[in-house]
Parts: structure tokens; sequence; C-alpha cells
């Protein structure tokens, strides 16, 4: 590639997981108008279906609002219902694998094991790490077939750290109740008001033992939605730009971000302009379409969007870029899915992402 811009401050914009609560909650909290009778969605029927929060309102009066920022939907794979849940991220998409546990009459949602860090912790913890241990750890989830793998990299891992300058901190980030090792989503229908029940857990290992406890919604009612929403997580952060300037900025010195750590901000109504600099997928083949789906907020706003292909040097490239403006003060978060269409085959790029703050 002739033109390589990269961005290495975006790099720090705060994307992830919302911070947990260190108390868990099995409150449920219920209310809205009865439905009995009217329900379409069983435990059975889950399949093709999406959810959002139905958040207490704020404000204490005991109504409730929808947060779409914190959604679920159901697909089957395989023969196997799963589920891709946010967890209340801009921009993480999870998923798990979901097993019907017949006596309890709910879905128990957990996420693929993670065989390496489960064995960081146990090892850090003052436990043992093998087969078996990460077998009682994975239950009925087990996947037999990345155990070693996963036991084989961890002592590498381990052993470049043990007895240097930085096992300390190895063994605190690897040894402490905020590490989350695997989310954990318990569901059920509630039949009388078409709700869903769900439970918002992740799982740790603390001191060697498994312990659980509860992500920001607790235990909550979801209620079902038909919108579009964005489904995708987003893998590149640091390479969709937000710009004062609609001017792509060819040259290293022309890169200015404006980011929210940073300090820097837009004002309601002002013009946000996106510019993706990153190098994957920019160099422009013969005989290639370029396009891209444009989603803010988690909604769609344009999709099958062209993104043209430019003269720069002796080569050529495509230019992903879009404008954008807000009227409330806020952070907003814009994602676009890149596609390249060759010999009229569609493929995914990647999606990319980018936070702003508007006040």
């Amino acid at each position: 590639m002739s033109h390589p811009l990269k961005l290495a401050a975006a790099a720090g914009i705060l994307l992830g997981l919302v911070a947990c609560e260190e108390k868990s909650s099995n409150r449920l909290n219920v209310g809205g108008d009865d439905k009995a009778g009217a329900c379409k969605v069983s435990n059975s029927t889950l399949a093709g279906t999406s959810w959002v929060y139905n958040k207490l309102a704020a404000d204490g009066s005991g109504a409730r609002e929808e947060d779409i920022q914190t959604r679920a939907t159901f697909f089957e794979e395989g023969g196997q219902l799963k589920a891709k849940y946010t967890v209340g991220s801009y921009s993480d998409v999870y998923t798990y694998d979901c097993k019907l546990n017949e006596k309890l009459g709910e879905w128990q949602c957990f996420e693929p094991p993670k065989y390496k860090d489960w064995c960081q912790a146990l090892i850090t913890g003052g436990g043992t790490c093998d087969a078996a241990a990460l077998k009682k750890l994975a239950g009925d989830f087990a996947d037999d077939a990345g155990i070693d793998k996963g036991i084989t990299e961890a002592n590498e891992t381990v052993a470049k750290f043990k007895d240097g300058d930085q096992w300390k901190q190895f063994v605190f980030n690897n040894n402490n109740l905020g590490n989350k090792l695997q989310g954990r989503m318990y569901v059920k229908v509630d039949d009388k008001r078409c709700h869903l029940r769900v439970t918002d857990n992740y799982m740790t290992i603390f001191d060697a033992q498994m312990k659980e406890d509860s992500n920001p919604v607790g235990t909550d009612q979801f209620v079902q939605t038909e919108e579009d929403f964005m489904w995708e997580i987003c893998t590149d952060s640091a390479d969709l730009i937000a710009m004062k300037s609609d001017k792509f900025p060819e040259k290293e010195d022309e890169v200015q971000p404006c980011l929210p750590n940073a300090g820097c901000s837009f004002a309601p109504g002002e013009t946000v302009n996106y510019h993706y600099i990153g190098t994957d997928g920019r160099e422009a083949k013969d005989g290639c379409a370029y396009s891209y789906d444009l989603y803010v907020d988690w909604k769609p706003v344009s999709k099958g969007n062209e993104a043209p292909v430019v003269e720069f040097g002796k080569a050529k490239e495509v230019r992903w870029g879009f404008s954008q403006t807000f009227d409330d003060s806020k952070a907003h978060i814009a994602e676009i899915v890149r596609f390249t269409t060759c010999e009229g085959k569609k493929e995914q790029v990647e999606t990319a992402c980018n936070l702003i703050l508007v006040k």
C-alpha cells in the first residue's frame, strides 16, 4: 500500500463493556400491561426474535423505558440456539451458546470457554490447571478440542512472567473479582406479560474458585422488538476517525481526529466528518466494487452505500467516508460494515466504529 496512515492515538477510545456492579441482584422488576394469552413467543420459539432491555426510568416514577444499547437477538446455528448480546456496550456484541434447562424451564446462554484465560486465573490464584479442572468449570458447555491448546498457551504465558518484574501485576490482572472470564445469561419467557426474564451475569475465578456476579442489568425484563439493529462486533475502533474537516487527510500531519478522551467534542448541529484511514482493504483492485452499511447509535442509517475509488499517486485506493450531524448532547457511535464485491462475490471486510461526544 502506497499510503499507510494509521492512528495510534485513537486506540484509547472508550468503547468497552460497561463497568460491572460489585453486588449481585436477584430482584425481578416487572410491570406493564398484562398480556396473558397474547404472547406468541415461548421457550421453544426464541430463535428469530430480538429483545431490548426495558429498564426502570431514572426518575423513580416506576415507569419503564427501552434501552436499545442493551439488546439481544436469538438465532439457530447447526441446530443449536445461540444469542448475540451487547451487555450494554457501545460497540461489543458477544455470542453465547444456549442450552435449555428443562427442570428450571429456562435457557442458559454462556460464552464459549476461554480455556487459556481460565487456566491463567487458576494458576495465579494458587490452583491447579488441568483438563479435569477446566471441564468442571465449563460443565455442559465444555469443548474438549480446545482444552489441551488452552493449557499449553497458558503455561507458556505464565512462564514468561513468572518471577519477573511484572509477575505481581500479571497475578492481579488474572486473579481479581472483576476479571470477566465468561458471560452468562439466563433467559425465561414470562408468558403472562410477554417479556423475557433475563439474568445477566459473568463468571470469574478468584483464588482458584469459580464465582458468578451480576452485570448492571442484574435480573430484569426485556421486551421484544421488530426494529433492525446493529449485531456486528466492532473489530476496528482506531481507523475510522471523526474530524472537523471534510477533507480526507492525505498526509500524516493532516490527521486531526476529534477524540472525547482528548477533550474534543462537537456542538449540536455541527457536521461530523468521518474518514477511514486504515490500510485494510483500502487498496483498490480492478473489477471490484466497494460499499458499506452505515449504522448510527445502533440503528441503520443507510445500506449499500458506494465507496468511491480514487487515484492516489500511482495507485488506486478506496475512500470510505461520510458525514453526520447530531442534535442531542451526549455520546454517539457510528459504525460501518465494509464490503468488497469481486466477480459477483460480496465479502465483508470488517466493522469499524467511532465514538464522538456532542455537547
